[in-house]
């Protein structure tokens, strides 16, 4: 579990550690092979994610370009961002491999995967995070337009974040 600096208002990112972020790759890789019959269900949930992202793609890159450029409070480079145990798990298991290491800050200060364009990362390798936070700015913008794609973009999120509970609970069984 992330734990907040007290003299900071950022967060200590679980596993930044080489020698840590393998130990939980171990880990997420023994309950992935333990998953038994299990692995059915939890792959239903995985691929219910995979299809919602690929719905929400169009959406949020089209958010993302017309906010992100002219932004002055960027995300990447404020937000403290970490792959939780849900995004390696489900990492895994939609990809096949494990994140090669923990989201870290470049020495600016900026998210390691933050590009001239954005997020170098498919969205599906991304810590869900990066997914769910919906800015100011991209609130407001869905808000305004007509087809209110508000409510569908917000309701693909919650279905994401309900799968990712189901997987969770299955998991721990």
């Amino acid at each position: 579990m992330p734990t907040r600096h007290k003299d900071k208002e950022s967060w200590v990112v679980p596993w930044i550690h080489q020698a840590d972020w393998e130990e939980m790759l171990r880990f997420a890789g023994t309950i992935c092979e333990g998953l038994g019959e299990s692995k059915v269900k939890v792959m239903r949930h995985i691929n219910d994610i995979i299809a919602i992202y690929e719905d929400l793609e169009v959406s949020l890159s089209r958010l993302c370009g017309a906010t992100c450029p002219a932004c002055q409070d960027v995300c990447c480079t404020k937000a403290t961002v970490w792959y939780d145990q849900r995004d390696i798990i489900v990492y895994h298991l939609a990809t096949g491999v494990f994140p090669v290491k923990q989201v870290s800050r470049s020495a600016t200060g900026t998210c390691c995967h933050l590009g001239r364009n954005g997020c170098k990362l498919p969205r599906l390798e991304r810590p869900f995070i990066c997914t769910w936070y919906i800015c100011v700015a991209q609130a407001a913008m869905l808000r305004r337009e007509v087809s209110d794609p508000d409510i569908n973009v917000l309701e693909q999120i919650h279905r994401i974040k309900e799968s990712r509970k189901r997987i969770e609970a299955i998991v721990c069984e």
